[in-house]
């Protein structure tokens, strides 16, 4: 299930989070188990991260990544579980959070909530000096050289494709994962904008 190779969205989490490396955050597993098709109009339409025949593509995985990614900060920043939300299909996310807070924000509220959680994460390594460009798998995580047999027999996701449309999706640099201004002055991060420029 982990295998990066199997479920590409874990091989974009293993490199393209602020702290890569963990199954826990995002994968195209979890877009499927918390039905998130059915949460926000920012997902892809199509169902395309189970179907075979476009498992291993690029176009629009980024953007979908991103949405669970986001989801996953929000989760956990309220202290929920990841497999609480993941067991069971369409958990109301978003109103167990206003039940809790008294607010009444929509769900896409929330996901940009979990945008402005990651993106402060990543300015935070990128003002340290963490370079996410370099976070990569070894090549046989990747598929490099692809398996000659079994299920996954000449699988080679297009990880550096995967991750620059990840970064774009999250509004940073497609090549250093660096938040752009533009993202930071939308997400109301002007502090941690001007630490990235100093």
């Amino acid at each position: 299930m982990h295998d990066a190779r199997f479920d590409a969205g874990y091989g974009m989490a293993y490199e393209v989070e602020p702290t890569p490396g963990r199954h826990t955050i995002a994968s195209y597993t979890y877009i499927d188990l918390q039905a998130l098709h059915r949460k926000t109009r920012r997902m892809p339409k199509s169902r395309l991260m189970h179907s075979y025949s476009d498992r291993f593509g690029v176009e629009g995985k980024g953007q979908a990544q991103s949405i669970v990614s986001q989801l996953a900060d929000v989760i956990n920043g309220c202290g929920l579980c990841l497999f609480g939300v993941s067991v069971g299909g369409n958990a109301p996310v978003a109103e167990w959070i206003n039940a809790a807070t008294g607010w009444s924000k929509s769900f896409d509220e929330y996901l940009e909530v979990g945008q402005r959680i990651k993106t402060l994460r990543q300015a935070f390594n990128h003002r340290e000096g963490v370079d996410a460009s370099s976070m990569r798998m070894t090549a046989r995580a990747r598929g490099v050289p692809p398996l000659e047999k079994g299920p996954l027999a000449g699988v080679t996701p297009d990880f550096d494709g995967l991750s620059a449309d990840f970064f774009r999706a999250m509004g940073w640099d497609p090549q250093s994962g660096k938040p752009l201004p533009e993202t930071l002055d939308r997400l109301g991060l002007s502090q941690a904008r001007a630490a990235l420029e100093d």
